[in-house]
């Protein structure tokens, strides 16, 4: 849904979407307002996201082809979202596996605990931005594939 507001004699667009969704991975549409000047993306703790934002980091890589991720979270959920270029995020658990195209950057995807996610780059100079609900604790990590499968709660990622 689009809406036309008017302030100050500026004629301002405003997108509002619905998140589309794969199991619990999801799309979220990010608040935009759009005026002659360009679009502003605004993101507020849990205005749209499911979760507090604890910690912001991003990833700038020169080539495409660049490889990051290749694990899960026991217990943070994150928010990816691609500011320049293109990337490719799998998301897999132990029933399914979907991929993901991110491009847009009033798009951000959802991806919540238990689902391991790797993140390919498809464009040189490529930089994506995420938004995580916790600091970083090496101990939320799961590395590896087989321990992923093992671990108690990973069946229950959907």
């Amino acid at each position: 849904m689009v809406k036309r507001l008017n302030l100050y004699g500026r004629e301002l667009v405003v997108r509002i979407m619905r998140p589309t969704s794969d199991a619990r991975c999801r799309l979220i549409p990010l608040q935009t307002v759009t005026d002659s000047r360009g679009t502003l993306v605004v993101v507020e703790n849990r205005a749209r996201i499911p979760f507090r934002i604890a910690r912001i980091f991003y990833v700038s890589v020169r080539k495409k082809g660049a490889v990051r991720g290749n694990h899960a979270h026991k217990t943070l959920q994150e928010l990816i979202i691609c500011l320049r270029g293109t990337i490719e995020v799998e998301t897999r658990t132990g029933r399914s596996r979907k991929v993901f195209r991110l491009s847009d950057p009033t798009v951000g995807l959802y991806l919540p605990p238990r689902v391991w996610s790797v993140q390919r780059t498809l464009s040189d100079r490529a930089l994506y931005l995420v938004l995580a609900s916790k600091k970083y604790q090496e101990s939320d990590y799961i590395r590896d594939w087989a321990a992923y499968l093992a671990h108690p709660r990973a069946s229950d990622a959907r």
